[in-house]
């Protein structure tokens, strides 16, 4: 039922997302032959910007599989209570959301034309936004928790209930931090073209401090599900960290790219240090043995992947052009500048 509903609201999305291109008559508007036919430099610079952004998304939702094997082997209780607060909370994320797309599209409209100065303005302005909404948004969230906690029951138990509530004030103590790289990473250093430190960022945060916490708490130190949630929200700290001195350097030099670099190698023996004596005693489970090694394999694909030449970021373009072919009555060209990436 489930599986069914989401496909419908997903043909319904895509139905309604072509009515308004092609009813709109708008610039995407064209005949299937014009999607094909792209210039060998026009796919190789869309390769370049996108394919960090697909590693990254593939990697963080990867990441975020693990964490729900740690929180499997802490009990159903602990399975109840961290599902029904991700429930709730989502009621709150989803703003965030919005709002980290909608950056990236005025960021990007703004870089498109070429009006760097304006795009840094609107991109600080939309930064102090997030954080006044995360307050409203932390305040909605804590006021309302026993409300919607109160529609799973009869049907849980207190003590499920209790480690909800848990669950959802730990989450509100870490929304700053949350929603700010969601705006940041998303919307603001990603419409710059940044894309490959959006990868590390992102990437590092997962698997270099939110899994291997998750195990440990969950596994090791047997802590409850609120306590292990709080140590797996720790790597939105250290994103927003990250994320905050990318964002106020505008430029990266190669001695910051060669420091980023240092960093991820840095990391990567620590995890491997640390990982090492707390998972492979638990290895003879096939779905622990499993994480061990993509997890580390991660790392190599993350830290690898770092640039070591000068660039720019996030505020800055390539002046390639790309000619993109629409249907009107004059055949006119339209020429659409690429947000270059970084390395």
């Amino acid at each position: 039922g489930a599986a069914l509903a989401t496909l419908i609201a997903r043909i319904l999305e895509m139905t309604l997302i072509l009515l308004t291109v092609y009813a709109g008559k708008t610039p995407l508007a064209c005949h299937v032959r014009e999607l094909f036919g792209y210039s060998k430099e026009f796919l190789i610079q869309f390769a370049r910007t996108s394919a960090p952004v697909i590693c990254n998304e593939f990697m963080w939702g990867l990441g975020t599989t693990i964490y729900s094997m740690a929180y499997g082997r802490m009990g159903d209780e602990a399975v109840a209570a961290i599902t029904i607060a991700t429930t709730i909370q989502d009621l709150a994320v989803v703003l965030f959301q919005g709002l980290s797309a909608a950056t990236a599209v005025i960021l990007g409209n703004e870089l498109g034309a070429g009006k760097l100065k304006r795009a840094e303005n609107y991109a600080r302005y939309l930064l102090i936004l997030q954080f006044f909404l995360t307050i409203v948004a932390a305040v909605f969230v804590v006021g309302i928790r026993w409300k919607v906690i109160g529609l799973y029951q009869p049907g849980i138990s207190d003590a499920v209930a209790e480690a909800t509530s848990a669950c959802l004030i730990v989450f509100a103590l870490f929304m700053p931090f949350k929603m700010f790289n969601y705006v940041n990473i998303v919307g603001v250093l990603r419409s710059g073209g940044d894309t490959v430190m959006c990868l590390f960022i992102d990437t590092s945060g997962v698997w270099f401090i939110g899994i291997p916490l998750a195990f440990l708490g969950a596994l090791v130190l047997k802590f409850p599900i609120h306590i292990v949630y709080a140590m797996v929200l720790l790597e939105e700290v250290y994103k927003a960290i990250i994320g905050f001195i990318r964002y106020r350097q505008k430029k990266a030099s190669r001695k910051s790219k060669i420091l980023f670099a240092f960093c991820g190698w840095l990391f990567f023996y620590l995890s491997v240090a640390i990982q090492t004596p707390i998972l492979i005693p638990l290895t003879l489970h096939p779905s622990i043995a499993s994480y061990f090694f993509s997890t580390n394999s991660a790392l190599f694909s993350v830290v690898l992947s770092l640039p070591m030449k000068t660039s720019k970021a996030p505020f800055s373009l390539s002046t390639r052009s790309f000619s993109v072919r629409k249907r009107s009555s004059s055949s006119v060209i339209l020429k659409m500048t690429s947000v270059s990436s970084p390395g």
